[in-house]
């Protein structure tokens, strides 16, 4: 973590005096941690899928769609890549089932010249307040040794116009605040704060001063309804 991510924020010790020593309340514990350590879960939504950024992959590498069998590599993927979640294959059946043409149609890999799959992404769906179907980029990943390359924007890109091709309109995707780059990636994409209640609101603001592109007013995003849930959605990208 960054020495700006180490930042603490302090609490009024007369107002928080039982908040002190090895017995303190956890919720005393979790206000006396920044919102990267907290780890809070935010949204970002995408309100066009038009005009999409293009980012051409570096040579050696390829973006392919699921066949199967790569259910095991999206598990290695992640295992490497996640430092929050366990990883296992029955994540993998609640988050998008056992259709391996929709997997197909919808899921992709990335992979090195000799074929090894080492990032990965898709293209999902929910539907929200109103009924309308809006896309889902969801479970990106990319193994720690390839991160840093310039393969995250093709990738990212890549999952976008796919969502496109199937016909949503806009797009949002779930992740944390201790992920900081993933953060800036989406930012530098096109994504915006999507600000649906005061909880997320406050998240936002309290992460401003860790990502410069954050205005000083991330609630400019609209406040929507969060998608409804669907069956086939899984769980979100924590």
């Amino acid at each position: 973590m960054s020495s700006a991510g180490r930042v603490q924020v302090w609490v009024d010790l007369e107002y928080h005096s039982a908040c002190k020593g090895p017995a303190a309340p956890k919720e005393c514990l979790s206000e006396a941690m920044n919102v990267i350590e907290r780890n809070v879960p935010i949204t970002l939504i995408r309100h066009s899928l038009d005009a999409l950024p293009e980012y051409q992959l570096p040579a050696g590498y390829e973006i392919r769609s699921y066949v199967p069998g790569d259910e095991h590599a999206w598990i290695e993927i992640h295992r490497q890549a996640e430092r929050f979640n366990i990883i296992t294959m029955e994540r993998f059946i609640r988050a998008f089932g056992t259709d391996s043409a929709e997997l197909h149609a919808r899921q992709l890999y990335l992979r090195t010249a000799a074929d090894e799959p080492i990032g990965t992404a898709t293209a999902w769906f929910a539907c929200d307040a109103d009924g309308a179907m809006i896309g889902r980029v969801h479970w990106v990943a990319l193994i720690p040794a390839y991160q840093g390359r310039g393969l995250s924007k093709p990738l990212l890109a890549r999952v976008c116009q796919q969502l496109h091709a199937c016909r949503y309109p806009r797009a949002y995707l779930v992740t944390s605040t201790a992920r900081l780059p993933a953060i800036n990636l989406y930012l530098q994409f096109g994504f915006v704060p999507w600000i649906r209640s005061s909880t997320d609101q406050a998240a936002w603001q309290d992460l401003a001063p860790y990502v410069p592109r954050l205005t000083s007013d991330p609630g400019r995003a609209h406040m929507t309804q969060p998608p409804e849930p669907m069956s086939r959605m899984g769980t979100p990208d924590e």
